[in-house]
């Protein structure tokens, strides 16, 4: 049968990557004909055989071949030879893993566009159509009725179109009585979906990064592990360009909108999802997709190839480290007073850990603690607290003082001796 024939033909090729062979070698392995074997070699398989003065040679790229692709390609069929890696799937399932795509690439448009205030929730509500899309998409594929029926057997209706799973049912189904990580982040975003559906959401994106770029993640994931890497949306995404780090006061003024009054609902929902996790859950990646972004020059032209790469979290030595989570090509330039903070930035920050810390309460610890002189002067500072500025006539403080200010107020004794103190001691 012809089948077989291609079958030995891609074995044969798959034997002879690189390594030379004559229009007679493939007619030997194959019993085609002189002229078959020329056709092939100049129409289907001219994309990864080329000529030369020894014979025909295969391509490395072959290896990427599947059996069911090189078969598809030799079809003689007109759209499976045009586009052999394309998976056949029925129409129906193919709309639905074509709208799925659409809304996860359109959750990720819109969560890295900086000119929307709202990026999180519209993220979730378009990640939760794309979850939706495609599980249906699965159980189509694998022939599972995802429609909701009556107690009488017949199909629900819904606005005149068949009722069919939402998300939780989805994953109840695909899951059964399993739990995972992925589960649960599916469904801490439907949970939180639902939560601020019908409500004014404060900003999330501090928050629940790690979860939503899980969501992502975990979703490229299920698709390609159904679908193949035909459908891969990382292909068409870019890692978004920052044009500068993170500032602790926009964290704070993050976490302030979340602390009100009117907001603290969802504050106290994540947080009491999370606390209802189990330590392996909570640590997983595939819940959460913690990173650190690490700056670090290039040093020579092949090390540049690649700006930004991905590696395990669990490296287990520095030197895998110093590749980082995420690697950012940088140029190291000195910076004055570098890890050196000004007295409002060090309220600032303290202030995310403890809310009422005030710029009094600072000057009462350096007074307290004894870190530097009432005078502007470099007499008598605690150098690894405290630095005197001349170039401004100002004092600046260090992350170890930080530190120390961020204990202190985690302990009620000391914290309640401090404001006690007399600022004219």
């Amino acid at each position: 049968m012809r089948s077989d024939k291609l079958t030995q033909a891609y074995e044969f090729l798959r034997a002879h990557v690189g390594t030379p062979f004559s229009i007679q070698d493939m007619v030997d392995a194959t019993g085609w004909q002189h002229a078959t074997v020329r056709t092939y070699l100049s129409k289907q398989w001219e994309a990864f055989t080329s000529k030369t003065s020894e014979g025909y040679v295969v391509g490395k790229d072959f290896l990427d071949y599947p059996l069911d692709v090189f078969l598809r390609m030799n079809s003689q069929k007109f759209m499976v030879n045009k586009d052999p890696f394309k998976p056949i799937l029925s129409q129906r399932t193919e709309e639905l893993v074509t709208k799925s795509r659409e809304s996860a690439l359109l959750a990720v448009q819109v969560y890295n566009n900086p000119v929307l205030q709202f990026r999180t929730p519209s993220f979730i509500v378009h990640m939760v159509i794309a979850y939706t899309a495609l599980f249906h998409a699965i159980f189509e594929e694998e022939g599972t009725d995802y429609r909701y029926y009556g107690n009488e057997g017949a199909v629900i209706k819904s606005d005149g179109e068949d009722k069919l799973w939402e998300l939780t049912k989805c994953i109840d189904m695909y899951w059964k009585d399993r739990t995972t990580p992925v589960r649960k982040n599916i469904e801490f975003f439907i949970l939180l979906r639902n939560a601020v559906e019908h409500r004014w959401a404060p900003p999330l994106d501090f928050s629940i990064a790690a979860e939503c770029q899980a969501l992502l993640n975990n979703y490229e994931t299920l698709l390609t592990d159904h679908f193949t890497r035909y459908y891969a949306i990382g292909v068409q995404i870019a890692v978004p360009i920052q044009i500068s780090r993170v500032t602790n006061s926009a964290k704070v003024d993050a976490l302030r909108e979340l602390q009100k009054t009117d907001t603290m609902f969802i504050t106290q929902f994540i947080q009491r999802f999370r606390d209802g996790l189990s330590d392996e859950i909570f640590a997983s990646m595939e819940y959460a997709f913690r990173v650190y972004l690490i700056p670090k020059p290039a040093n020579r032209a092949s090390s540049s190839d690649y700006s930004m790469e991905f590696v395990n979290a669990d490296a287990p030595d520095i030197a895998s480290l110093q590749k980082s989570i995420v690697l950012l090509k940088s140029r190291q330039v000195q910076v004055a007073n570098q890890g050196k903070y000004r007295p409002g930035d060090v309220v600032r920050v303290v202030q995310e850990v403890e809310p009422r810390f005030r710029m009094h309460h600072h000057t009462q610890a350096w007074k307290y603690f004894r870190v530097r002189p009432q005078e502007k002067s470099p007499r008598g500072c605690d150098v690894d607290y405290c630095q005197y500025d001349a170039a401004h006539n100002d004092f600046i403080y260090t992350e170890k003082w930080i530190e120390r200010l961020k204990e202190l107020v985690g302990d009620p004794v000391k914290w309640a001796k401090v404001r006690a103190f007399r600022q004219d001691r």
